[in-house]
């Protein structure tokens, strides 16, 4: 389960986010692909609302809580329809593809963190997750800062690499008729990857990462 941190550090419901944050949610690997074909997956196991820079944060750790440099990306403002001005990211390998276009960096060794710039407006909404040509991954979607602040909003994603036994259980929060409505909205139009798309991505995204490194 994703757990919601207010910036004073609170921990907030995942109801609560979507309320006060315009929809945001977590997406869940499960719902998109049998995980039953992989050992592990990037969960997003924690999403902190931050104020101050105009930066939309990921964080990346493995499976005992180490920093690991890995390539994260970012997209808007739509999962269905992404800016056609971001990358193409359909040879990237990942067996979960949220979306066809973003924007993709490393975060840094030392810390597991990279950031990416959002600028100075209030919009639009942000959607960000860990790109594996071995693990899918969940992802943060709709995030964005609430107009009238300093740059509040959700906008520092916290994913780790879990094994997938047990994986997709669902959170208490989707007892929430609301919040049902918004995920079910999130999800229409979505697409998944056969297998065979999978296995044809793969190498390109080996070269893509060796290139990056």
């Amino acid at each position: 389960m994703t757990r919601v941190f207010d910036v004073d550090g609170t921990e907030r419901s995942l109801a609560w986010l979507a309320q006060q944050y315009d929809g945001c949610h977590p997406e869940y690997a499960a719902g998109k692909i049998n995980l039953a074909g992989f050992a592990r997956y990037f969960a997003l196991v924690a999403i902190y609302v931050t104020e101050g820079p105009a930066v939309c944060k990921v964080e990346i750790r493995g499976e005992t809580g180490e920093k690991l440099r890995h390539p994260a990306c970012l997209s808007w403002p739509s999962l269905a329809a992404p800016d056609p001005g971001l990358a193409d990211l359909s040879g990237s390998g990942a067996p979960v593809l949220w979306t066809r276009r973003g924007v993709a960096q490393f975060t840094e060794t030392s810390t597991g963190v990279t950031g990416f710039g959002l600028g100075p407006s209030f919009g639009p909404l942000y959607q960000a997750w860990v790109i594996s040509p071995s693990a899918p991954s969940d992802c943060l979607v709709g995030a964005g800062m609430k107009g009238g602040t300093d740059h509040r909003g959700p906008l520092f994603g916290v994913f780790q690499l879990t094994p997938t036994a047990g994986a997709g259980e669902p959170s208490p929060a989707t007892t929430d008729l609301d919040y049902a409505r918004q995920v079910a909205l999130a999800l229409a139009g979505q697409m998944e990857l056969s297998p065979q798309q999978v296995a044809e991505r793969a190498l390109a995204i080996a070269g893509l990462l060796t290139g990056q490194g």
